[in-house]
C-alpha cells in the first residue's frame, strides 16, 4: 500500500467532474429521489452557479484545471488551427500537447502531493505525460484502443478494475493506495442529457436517475476518506427557443446577401412543426425510443454528418471558419485578414443578441472572434440555415448553457455559503488556497473562500512547462502534436 504524503499536507481532496451537470436538474433529483451522498455535500461549505466561457467540452474542462482563460490557453474547440512553413493553413484536433500552462493534477504534485487523476478528456490526458510526475498515477483513455491504461506503467495490471466501470477503478484505486488528492472527471450526465434531451425540463429519465444513483454512491464511499470533496462541470444543459442564425450573417457578411432557395421552404415548415413537437418533447416524459426517433428526424433533416470532416471546420468563405458541433453552437469565428476580421467583429458588436463579442490574434494575419449570446438565446450551427436571411430562427432545441456547478464541501465549515460570480477559472486558485498552497501568478481566477493570511503567488509554470519539455524531447515527441 502506498502512504498518503505526511507532513504539511493534513487536508485530503477530491475533485469530481461531472460534464455538464446542472443545479436545476441535481436539485429535483436530490430531494425526489434521495440521493444521499450529493445531500450530504450540501450540508456545508461553499455553493454557487458556476459561469463557464465558453461552455464547451475543451476549452471549460483546460480552463478548470489551469485556473487560466482561453485566450491564455489557447483551447477554444475541439480543433486548432496550425500555420505551415509555406503559410497555408491546416486544421487537427487539439490534443495535451496543446496546453501551454500546468494542470491543478501537476501543480499538486509539484508540491509533493501524492494523487490519482482519471480523465476521459483527450485534451486533458492524451498523450500521456505522467512518467516525470513520480508520485502520480495517471489514468487515461487510450484513443487507439479505446481501453483505459495507467502510467506509470508498473500499475498497468490496475487498469482491469476499470473495466467493469470507471467508478469501480476508483474505488478500487483508493482501497490499494491512499492518496492526498484525487482527481476524477466524467463525461456523464452530458451524454445522458445529449441522447434524451427531454431531460432539460423533465429530470426524472430513468437514465439519468441511474447514472447520478452511481456517482451518489461514489461520493457516499469515499466521504469518509477526504476532508474536502468538490464537484465541478464544464457547462449546464438548458432550453432555448431563440436561436442566432450565425452562419447566414457571416455569409451575408462576406458576399453582401443569402440566396432564398425554394427547397427551403419545406424546411421552414418543417420548423414550424418541430417547434410544437419538440417542446412538448421537451416538456414530457416520453419513452425513449419515440425520443431518439423524433431527434433523429429533426437530425436528418436540419443537419449533415459533421464527424466526415471531424479535422475540418465549416467554411463560410476562403477566409471564414466555424468550429462547429453537434454536441453544442459554437461561439469561435476563425478569420483571415485585418481588415475583414474588423469587419466581422464591428458587424456582430452590433447585433442585440450577443451579450459580449471579442477578437484575439491567433497569428500574424489568423484571427479569432468569441461571441457571448444573450441568456436566453443559442447560436445554431445546422448547415441547411446558412442560405436563409433570417438572422434570428425561433427553433426550439436542448443545449449547452454556459451555467455549471460548483461544489466544495469542507469538514471544517459549520454552514453553507452561496457565492456569486464564480468563474471556472476560479477552481484551481480557490483549490491552491484551501490546501494552504500558493495561487498561480498568472491565474485569471479569484479565490472563493475567505483568509485572515494574505495569499502567497507562484509561478508553477515556468518550471513545470520546463519538465514536460524535457519528457517530450527524451520520448522524441518534439514536433509530433506541436505541428
Amino acid at each position: 500500500m502506498v502512504k498518503a504524503h505526511k507532513g504539511l499536507f493534513l487536508k485530503r481532496i477530491a475533485i469530481v467532474g461531472l460534464d455538464g451537470l446542472d443545479w436545476h436538474t441535481l436539485i429535483p433529483l436530490i430531494k425526489e429521489w434521495k440521493l444521499r451522498g450529493f445531500a450530504k455535500l450540501l450540508s456545508r461549505g461553499i455553493l454557487g452557479v458556476m459561469k463557464c466561457y465558453p461552455p464547451l467540452t475543451p476549452p471549460s474542462w483546460t480552463s478548470i484545471l489551469t485556473g487560466v482563460k482561453p485566450e491564455k490557453h489557447g483551447i477554444w474547440g475541439v480543433r486548432k488551427i496550425v500555420v505551415e512553413q509555406d503559410e497555408s493553413i491546416r486544421w487537427r484536433l487539439v490534443n495535451a500537447f496543446d496546453l501551454t500552462y500546468p494542470r491543478l493534477n501537476e501543480i499538486l504534485s509539484s508540491e509533493g502531493m501524492f494523487g490519482i487523476h482519471v480523465n476521459y478528456i483527450d485534451i486533458l490526458a492524451y498523450p500521456p505525460e505522467a512518467q516525470y510526475l513520480g508520485n502520480q498515477i495517471f489514468v487515461y483513455r487510450d484513443p487507439a484502443t479505446n481501453r483505459r491504461r495507467i502510467y506509470p506503467t508498473k500499475y498497468e495490471s490496475y487498469s482491469k478494475y476499470f473495466e467493469a466501470s470507471d467508478i469501480e477503478g476508483i474505488l478500487r484505486l483508493n482501497e490499494e493506495f491512499v492518496p492526498d488528492v484525487l482527481i476524477a472527471i466524467f463525461n456523464y450526465p452530458d451524454v445522458v442529457h445529449h441522447y434524451y434531451p427531454n431531460t432539460v425540463l423533465n429530470p426524472f429519465n430513468r437514465k439519468l436517475l441511474e447514472i447520478l444513483s452511481k456517482f451518489d454512491k461514489l461520493i457516499d464511499s469515499i466521504y469518509t476518506r477526504y476532508d474536502i470533496i468538490v464537484i465541478v462541470s464544464d457547462h449546464g444543459f438548458s432550453f432555448f427557443n431563440k436561436g442566432i442564425n450565425l452562419l447566414s450573417i457571416l455569409r451575408q457578411l462576406t458576399n453582401g446577401s443569402t440566396d432564398f432557395y425554394p427547397e427551403f421552404l419545406f424546411k421552414l415548415l418543417f420548423s414550424k412543426l418541430t417547434e410544437l413537437v419538440l417542446y412538448s418533447l421537451l416538456t414530457m416524459n416520453l419513452h425513449p425510443a419515440r425520443i431518439k426517433l423524433l431527434f433523429k428526424t429533426k437530425e436528418r433533416v436540419f443537419s449533415e454528418d459533421l464527424t466526415k470532416e471531424v479535422l475540418r471546420p465549416y467554411t463560410i468563405s476562403n477566409s471564414i471558419f466555424v468550429d462547429l458541433s453537434h454536441s453544442a453552437s459554437s461561439w469561435s469565428i476563425y478569420v483571415v485578414g485585418r481588415k475583414l476580421v474588423e469587419r466581422v467583429y464591428k458587424a456582430l458588436r452590433k447585433l442585440e443578441f450577443f451579450e459580449e463579442v471579442h477578437k484575439y490574434g491567433l497569428h500574424d494575419d489568423i484571427y479569432l472572434v468569441h461571441v457571448v449570446p444573450k441568456d436566453d438565446f443559442y447560436v445554431i450551427c445546422e448547415k441547411c440555415f446558412e442560405k436563409f436571411p433570417e438572422p434570428l430562427l425561433r427553433i426550439p432545441t436542448a443545449r449547452h448553457s454556459p451555467y455549471g456547478v460548483f461544489i466544495m464541501h469542507d469538514k471544517s465549515y459549520e454552514n453553507v455559503q452561496l457565492v456569486n460570480d464564480v468563474y471556472n477559472v476560479d477552481v484551481v486558485p480557490t483549490v491552491l488556497a484551501r490546501l494552504g498552497l500558493p495561487i498561480p501568478s498568472y491565474t485569471d481566477g479569484k479565490v472563493m473562500i475567505q483568509s485572515s493570511n494574505r495569499l502567497a503567488r507562484k509561478d508553477y509554470r515556468s518550471r513545470i512547462m520546463l519538465l514536460r519539455k524535457i519528457q517530450r524531447l527524451k520520448l522524441g515527441l518534439k514536433r509530433s502534436y506541436d505541428h
